[in-house]
């Protein structure tokens, strides 16, 4: 028989109990035995639900029902069917009261055991877990799982979700509130959240898709990859690469060494990488880009633009330049090349500083160009300047080169 223990909503329970089980079996498996357990933890009008001392293989899922379902496995590898039977028993989960919360609570965690657990559709649950594998489906409330380590799955869950692993795969899929993970290590996917998201990572790759809200990512080391943001991104990896596209607002990126891809942002962009290459197509707002060692690459340039690198090749391609009448552009290279394409409707003034080793053309058909001053120094060794007006002039850009050449061109 099992034990009917109704909730009322004022008073839930107040004595620590072990529900008795509704069926418990015992068959060969394997070298050993495998004991199951089947629990009804019947309950009504209560507000929290927490799991505590579970592990191993965990799944929880929701039905509507008026009572949490658990059904336990526990592998013995030895002994008798009648130790196998007390053993089990030994683990049997048991209910509390904490406050306004029910708790049930594991007895320890058996290697390879598992649990399959249903909750009510309406709830949601928190989760300690001492590691394992964990997987939670369709479920109508929040979550909170804390976890020693081991891969999680979530998907289809209808409110906030909180997640903290001591490291370990973690996947989610359809989170409709917002969504906080902190992780000591491990890849981590996620798609198709309602809320904002933010990721801690002590290491691994990170990739996120459909996001309503805002992204706040950061891995101690691995490749960040973002698609499909309604709001601002913010994404800091200490070495691995970085991608990014179809974003609704800005972008603040860093990679301690790796190259950054950027498509379609439509705020303004800044993309820092100790040690890599950056290219860029589409950002309707302002960009600053800066690389220690790498070539930039840029593509239709809508804002103003700040560029600074020490070596590497930088090419840019202006889609609009009407910002240029009070905007600005500014290359600060040290060694390489920087080779500029602009319309040919463009009105802006160029202002070239080049070292001795550095070369400067400018392409003189197609256009009104018009050479307002150059300078060079006296001792032939220095930095030559050069002033430039394209069209009617307008806003400046600004070149910087020690050695290299710097090319500019109408499309």
């Amino acid at each position: 028989m099992i034990r009917s223990l109704t909730f009322a909503a004022a008073t839930i329970l107040c004595l620590n109990m072990v529900i008795p089980a509704a069926a418990q079996t015992v068959e060969r498996h394997e070298e050993g035995w495998l004991f199951e357990n089947s629990f009804d933890f019947p309950i009504e009008a209560v507000g929290d639900l927490a799991f505590e001392d579970f592990g191993g293989h965990i799944t929880v899922t929701s039905d509507n029902l008026p009572s949490v379902r658990i059904h336990q496995s526990i592998p013995l590898v030895r002994g008798l069917e009648a130790e196998a039977l007390a053993y089990g028993k030994e683990f049997a989960p048991g209910l509390r009261k904490q406050g306004d919360s029910v708790v049930i609570e594991g007895s320890g965690v058996p290697r390879g055991s598992s649990y399959e657990i249903i909750i009510p559709s309406s709830m949601g649950f928190t989760l300690e877990s001492d590691g394992g594998v964990t997987q939670v489906f369709s479920i109508g409330g929040s979550v909170d799982i804390n976890s020693s380590g081991g891969s999680i799955e979530l998907e289809d869950i209808e409110g906030d979700v909180y997640l903290r692993s001591d490291g370990g795969y973690i996947s989610a899929n359809g989170v409709g509130g917002s969504f906080s993970v902190t992780s000591g290590g491990g890849n981590i996917d996620v798609a198709s959240v309602d809320g904002d998201l933010v990721v801690s990572s002590g290491g691994g790759s990170l990739d996120v898709s459909d996001i309503e809200g805002e992204v706040d990512l950061l891995t101690a080391g691995g490749n960040i990859g973002v698609m499909g943001v309604k709001t601002d991104v913010s994404a800091v990896t200490s070495g691995g690469n970085i991608e990014l596209s179809d974003v609704g607002g800005n972008a603040d990126l860093t990679s301690g060494g790796g190259d950054i891809e950027v498509e379609n942002v439509r705020g303004d962009l800044d993309a820092t990488t100790s040690g890599g290459d950056i290219e860029v197509d589409n950002v309707e707002g302002s960009m600053r880009l800066e690389t220690l060692a790498g070539d930039i690459e840029i593509t239709g340039v809508q804002g103003n633009v700040r560029v600074i690198s020490e070596v590497g090749n930088v090419e840019i391609e202006v889609a609009d330049a009407h910002f240029l009448e009070s905007g600005r552009m500014s290359v600060n290279l040290q060694h390489g090349d920087i080779w500029l394409l602009l319309p040919a409707d463009t009105n802006a003034n160029v202002i070239a500083n080049v070292q001795e080793e550095g070369t400067i053309e400018i392409d003189q058909e197609g256009w009104e160009v018009e050479v307002l001053g150059q300078r060079s120094p006296s001792s032939g060794r220095g930095t030559r300047r050069a002033e430039i007006q394209i069209g009617k002039g307008g806003g400046p850009i600004e070149l910087t080169l020690q050695g290299g050449e710097v090319i500019i061109e109408n499309r």
